[in-house]
């Protein structure tokens, strides 16, 4: 990708569960590793510094202005190489490398980065007015509109359901619908969130409300679970004996979803579990950085039915 072509950003991202991730990962002088969500870059940086001097990272993102917005060019196209790929993109380019037997180890961080929440114009946030994108892609075609337009009542309130969790889901979903040719931004959409839900919710729960019905749609918009699911299928079955796989979830659904999916994969005969309690962030790191209060990490060990 032309990466003088997108616009760069400033952030304030901070990396969650940094130690503990690059320590689960077992990393070694001289390896390599693969980092299925790029965003700051915080987690492939630190890989790198302890895989020094030879190990290097194949890294993944699916936002071009998060790799734009990338400064470290001590490391780019040397022992750091980033790839403007989706998660379930990356394992078709692997199988064309023929290169899985390369990897020691892979970090996939199913978070959404700070570069997005905090830029209104990207319109995942509920606390800034922007248009109603939310597309992690710019070249994806869908966006948060496109969504809301093309779902019958039906559709939306499974999605805010399923992805959200949220008990108002039929209410909200058909005041979206009735209202859905007056929907441009943010705002519009919080308007009738609010509009949907009864008057008693108000303060922390209406905000809680709000986020998990943004949280719903984001998660459609990008078919996150369908990535997810993708990239550790293909990785559980390909990458060789003993290497890791790091995965760092942000809200139950996910981690449903991969706990779910390491338990299958293991009674196959493909991984191990290492930590069968989930890893979460100390008290320390949640005072420091208040979104990493949701994160849970999971990690387990390939047994190398792939070299097979």
């Amino acid at each position: 990708m032309d990466r003088s072509a997108e616009q760069v950003y400033e952030s304030q991202h901070i990396t969650v569960l940094l130690k503990e991730a690059v320590e689960y990962l077992n990393c070694v002088p001289g390896k390599h590793y693969l980092d299925f969500t790029f965003g700051g870059g915080g987690h492939s940086e630190a890989i790198l510094e302890q895989t020094a001097d030879l190990g290097t990272v194949d890294a993944f993102d699916k936002d071009t202005q998060a790799i734009a917005s990338y400064k470290n060019k001590n490391l780019l196209g040397k022992r750091l190489f980033l790839h403007h790929k989706t998660m379930s993109q990356v394992p078709v380019w692997l199988n064309e490398q023929k290169n899985w037997q390369k990897y020691d180890g892979a970090l996939v961080d199913c978070g959404v980065s700070s570069f997005q929440l905090d830029h209104p114009e990207r319109g995942f946030s509920y606390m800034h007015d922007g248009p109603l994108d939310m597309r992690m892609d710019h070249q994806s075609s869908i966006t948060a509109k496109d969504l809301i337009l093309k779902s019958s009542e039906q559709e939306l309130k499974r999605i805010i359901k399923d992805y959200g969790e949220e008990n108002f889901s039929g209410r909200i979903a058909r005041t979206i619908k009735e209202r859905q040719t007056q929907l441009f931004t943010t705002q519009d959409l919080v308007d009738c969130i609010v509009k949907a839900i009864p008057d008693f919710i108000k303060g922390k729960k209406k905000q809680a409300v709000l986020s998990r019905v943004f949280q719903a749609i984001r998660i459609a918009v990008n078919d996150e679970m369908g990535e997810i699911k993708v990239v550790l299928d293909y990785l559980c079955e390909n990458l060789k004996a003993m290497a890791r796989i790091v995965v760092i979830t942000f809200h139950s659904i996910e981690d449903r979803l991969v706990k779910q999916l390491f338990k299958e994969k293991e009674k196959q005969g493909f991984i191990k579990r290492i930590n069968k309690k989930v890893i979460v962030p100390s008290e320390e790191e949640i005072a420091v950085n208040p979104r990493s209060r949701s994160a849970k990490m999971r990690v387990v060990e390939c047994l190398g039915r792939g070299e097979q």
